[in-house]
């Protein structure tokens, strides 16, 4: 089959293709450049990084807002001109890629190696570990710290125990530790949070107490105004040994005396409390005293006050004159109350001679005067005191005197029995024995104390008797013997007559009082008159007459007793009190 020939066409065909084709421009790649890190930076594991690059493209300007950022270890980590990575451990091949409008790309790159961080380390220098020191004493702590990456962290330190807590901060903290043992702590920290520690212990024993002792003078010491004391004490501390030179003396009245093992000082007058107190160097202390007191020379003790006569209503005393202890006579002062004088210091007399301050005239010399003013049959004590005066001052007293005791008569006036009845004694010419016992014949001028069964009648359960100041008995010339009691019947039932017994060798002698009668609560006066020489008796019940019956009396030598009812009278202690007299 033939062909038809075609090429010349062809050729023509291409040859006008490629005369009416266009030329299109060919696209530039971009570029990219990374200004930061430099490649080859290493860094410490947890620190950030930052990486920063720029791009440009001829058709599209810049593109560093395009780039993107990658690590071959930790992928993509941001875009932009710049992006912060915390990168992961190791070597990062740190890529910036960036791609243009027509899909051309450009890609910079970095190497960036992550470290493992190194901690710091921290060294106590002072104290050792082991330190014992006492409660109250101050310990410096000091220390060093240094990091790899950080260098010199020693302002970083910080400081603790593990019993008072935080100490402090910095190279070097003092801090004063509670008792026991502790542990105490320097810790730092790296900038990456890396820590070291170091530790000694510290052991706080508690601190003992000094103890100060005085030697001389005794507590109690008195001395005279104007003389010199010398006070010596010592002093000792387990912790700080011989503390004797820091005693610090004082006086509660005068203030500081001084400091030392010994001091001098005159006080003033007065009692003083004496303290030696010393204090160790951790602020513990102790303190001893005694008493010194300070006197005043008195003058010296009346030692003879005698109650010399007495009348209803009076005392006539005596004694003999001291020296006032600056060796002239001295005064007097004279006091009194009714017996016993006990420890109070009585009353001053208002009336008689005996009042104010009684001038002295000579040692030796004896003095008298009377106190007046006195109860009728009551029992007095007196005391005499030597006293001085002072210029300027309150006058100085001596010690007071033993109490002489004194009866003043129990009538004073005597002439409701007679102008014949006249006292002869103190206490009415009398002597009287008394008999409980274990004493009967002895001579006594004790007061008399009625008895009942042993006791006291004043202490019965349904009467009491009260008594004068003595044995309430008055004896004359004419041979009357008065006896008188006051009897108050306190409850219960009382006998209607009171009898008045008595024993003359073996026989018996009572005396009754009859028709008596009785209001409880109230006293009443029994007052017995016996005329022995005529042999009768009388008696009254607050002054009214009262019968009287008797059998065998008088007997001389008599003893009486005073009974109720029914007693016996008898002769044993545990019966009535007697009185027993003997006629002059």
């Amino acid at each position: 089959m033939p062909y038809r020939v075609t090429v010349p066409i062809l050729i023509a065909t291409v040859a006008l293709v490629a005369c009416t084709a266009t030329t299109e421009p060919v696209n530039e790649r971009p570029s990219v450049s990374i200004t930061a890190p430099t490649s080859g930076t290493t860094v410490t594991v947890g620190e950030s990084v930052t990486f920063t690059a720029s791009a440009t493209d001829t058709e599209d300007g810049n593109l560093s807002a395009a780039i993107a950022w990658s690590s071959d270890i930790d992928g993509a980590l941001g875009s932009g001109a710049s992006v912060t990575a915390t990168l992961s451990l190791g070597t990062h091949v740190v890529e910036a890629n960036v791609t243009d409008a027509s899909g051309a790309t450009a890609t910079a790159s970095v190497t960036v190696t992550v470290e493992p961080n190194q901690p710091p380390t921290v060294t106590i220098s002072a104290p050792t570990s082991g330190t014992t020191v006492t409660e109250g004493e101050s310990v410096t702590f000091t220390a060093s710290a240094a990091d790899a990456e950080d260098g010199d962290l020693t302002t970083a330190i910080v400081w603790s125990s593990d019993i008072d807590g935080a100490l402090g901060s910095g190279a070097s903290v003092a801090a004063t530790l509670t008792a026991g043992s502790h542990v105490v702590e320097a810790s730092v920290a790296d900038a990456h949070g890396a820590a070291d520690t170091a530790s000694v212990t510290v052991t706080v024993e508690t601190n003992e107490a000094p103890t100060v002792s005085i030697s001389a003078p005794a507590s109690d010491t008195t001395v005279t105004i104007g003389e010199s004391v010398t006070f010596t004490a010592s002093a000792a501390d387990a912790e700080d040994g011989d503390l004797t030179a820091a005693i610090v003396w004082s006086s509660d009245i005068d203030g500081a005396l001084g400091s030392g093992a010994s001091v001098a000082a005159t006080l003033t007058l007065g009692s003083h409390v004496v303290e030696a107190r010393v204090v160790d160097a951790d602020g513990a202390a102790d303190t001893a005293s005694i008493v010194v007191t300070v006197d005043v020379v008195r003058p010296e003790t009346v030692t003879d006050v005698t109650v010399v006569a007495v009348t209803g209503s009076s005392a006539t005393i005596t004694w003999t004159e001291v020296l006032d202890g600056f060796g002239s006579p001295a005064e007097y002062e004279v006091r009194f109350a009714a017996t016993p004088i006990g420890a109070g210091p009585g009353d001053l007399p208002t009336q008689g001679t005996c009042t104010g301050v009684i001038p002295g005239t000579s040692a030796g010399a004896v003095v008298q005067c009377d106190v007046e003013g006195l109860l009728v049959g009551n029992g007095y004590d007196f005391v005499v005191t030597a006293t001085r005066p002072v210029v300027g001052g309150p006058r100085v007293y001596g010690t007071p005197s033993d109490p002489a005791t004194g009866y003043t008569d129990f009538f004073e006036d005597f002439s409701a029995f007679g102008d014949d009845v006249v006292p002869t004694a103190p206490h009415g010419g009398l002597e009287y024995y008394t008999t409980d016992g274990t004493s009967e014949g002895q001579l006594t001028d004790r007061p008399l104390i009625l008895s009942k069964a042993g006791s006291d009648l004043a202490g019965s359960s349904n009467f009491s008797i009260s008594r004068p100041g003595f044995a309430p008995l008055v004896e004359t010339d004419t041979g009357l013997i008065h006896l008188s009691v006051d009897i108050q019947v306190n409850s219960g039932s009382f006998c209607q007559f009171l009898a008045i017994r008595g024993t003359a060798f073996n026989s018996v002698s009572s005396v009754y009082l009859h028709d008596l009668s009785y209001t409880p609560g109230v006293a009443y006066r029994m007052i017995m008159t016996m005329d022995v020489d005529a042999g009768t008796i009388s008696a009254t019940q607050d002054g009214a007459p009262v019968t009287v019956s008797r059998t065998n009396f008088p007997y001389m030598p008599i003893r009486f007793g005073l009974e109720s009812c029914s007693r016996e009278a008898q002769e044993s202690a545990a019966d009535n009190f007697r009185i027993e007299h003997r006629w002059p």
